[in-house]
């Protein structure tokens, strides 16, 4: 069957992705695959343009939960009870942040919200499922939104606040946990061929309404293909039960770039699990500043406070960070003016000095994860 360009190239690139946005809103298959082929139907895919936010088009587009389910919920095992317990609406915003990438604007126009309405369903959510005891302070709480899309916002409150700068690192923990189940869950987890090939009739459909005649259009016989495909992949489900998670090859997934530089930017600071000391390289180019860094760190993935990161260019050290995973941290650094702003009068003759400080194991794996968030480590 023919269908408009844009479908198919939409349906290649987004069509998985946006089935596994589904099933965290509703994590039974057979809905989840009812849920994106309407969406797919309300699309006019002669018209529509096929930018960055198509996929939040297709989100917004999704229709609501039936209230009466009749089928019992799936489970995926990765996932804690907590997040079941937060609302579809919750679940799916927190899969969008962690799993696709998206920043709070993108995920407001995906769930038709207000940014602050997004950004206060984000932080309930993370601190729900976390079980973080939240501040009753207004400006804590303000804090803790603005962060969420500028990691280096409300400087002045953290310098200040002792809740603020223990809790930040609990809820950034839960979010790199959470984000790594979540992949583990659904990451892989491919598009049902019965929904693919509901997709193409709907698709062709859509793309037909205006260039046959009325008494030539194929619309009954197309509608009637798809409620056959849906009422057959409702049954497959009914008489199967929940669906083993679907191993996709690295071949497959490559057809959407988006969700491999996704997958990357979820890993950027995760560390595989290994057997001894892991060492990685990688080369940092910076426009500006024009520099070309190479970036080290060594860990010990049973010991995260244990590790060393280092940048350099050519044989000169130009930043580098120990924690010794007992109680020492000790860092240097001669690249603050370049992303810390001017340097006060008097400071600059204190460049490259090691500092020590005496923090816990924990503090010191926190603090790993705070360098891979600033500076050429977050813009590499």
């Amino acid at each position: 069957m023919s269908i408009p360009q844009n479908a198919d190239r939409a349906r290649s690139r987004y069509a998985a992705v946006l089935y596994r946005s589904a099933l965290l809103r509703d994590p039974d298959p057979a809905r989840a695959g009812q849920a994106i082929i309407a969406a797919w139907s309300r699309i006019d895919w002669d018209t529509v343009p096929l930018d960055d936010q198509l996929e939040s088009r297709l989100i917004a587009a999704l229709p609501p939960i039936p209230r009466v389910r009749w089928k019992r919920r799936a489970s995926f095992a990765p996932l804690p009870a907590s997040f079941w317990t937060l609302s579809p609406q919750t679940r799916l915003a927190l899969g969008l942040r962690l799993l696709r990438g998206m920043g709070s604007p993108a995920i407001a126009r995906a769930l038709n919200l207000s940014l602050p309405e997004t950004q206060t369903l984000l932080l309930d959510g993370l601190l729900q499922g976390s079980g973080i005891t939240p501040s009753p302070d207004i400006d804590c709480r303000r804090c803790a939104l603005v962060r969420l899309d500028d990691a280096s916002g409300e400087r002045g409150h953290l310098l200040n606040c002792p809740h603020c700068r223990e809790t930040l690192p609990q809820i950034e923990r839960y979010e790199a946990e959470l984000a790594q189940r979540l992949g583990r869950a659904v990451g892989s987890v491919g598009l049902p061929r019965a929904v693919d090939d509901a997709l193409v009739a709907t698709a062709g459909a859509t793309g037909n309404r205006s260039a046959a005649p009325l008494w030539r259009r194929p619309l009954v016989w197309q509608f009637t293909t798809v409620g056959l495909v849906l009422l057959g992949l409702a049954l497959l489900f009914w008489w199967h039960g929940t669906p083993s998670v679907v191993n996709v090859t690295l071949a497959d997934r490559a057809a959407s770039a988006k969700a491999i530089i996704d997958d990357a930017r979820r890993q950027y600071d995760a560390v595989p699990v290994v057997s001894g000391i892991l060492h990685r390289r990688w080369a940092i180019n910076l426009d500006r500043p024009q520099l070309n860094l190479q970036a080290d760190e060594w860990v010990d993935p049973q010991q995260l406070g244990r590790y060393r990161m280092q940048l350099m260019t050519d044989q000169t050290t130009r930043e580098w960070q120990v924690g010794d995973g007992t109680g020492e941290l000790r860092y240097v650094s001669n690249l603050a003016p370049f992303f810390c702003g001017m340097v006060p009068p008097g400071v600059d003759l204190h460049s490259s000095e090691q500092n020590i400080w005496h923090i816990a194991a924990q503090e010191q794996s926190d603090m790993r994860i705070s360098r891979w968030q600033h500076g050429a480590w977050a813009i590499g």
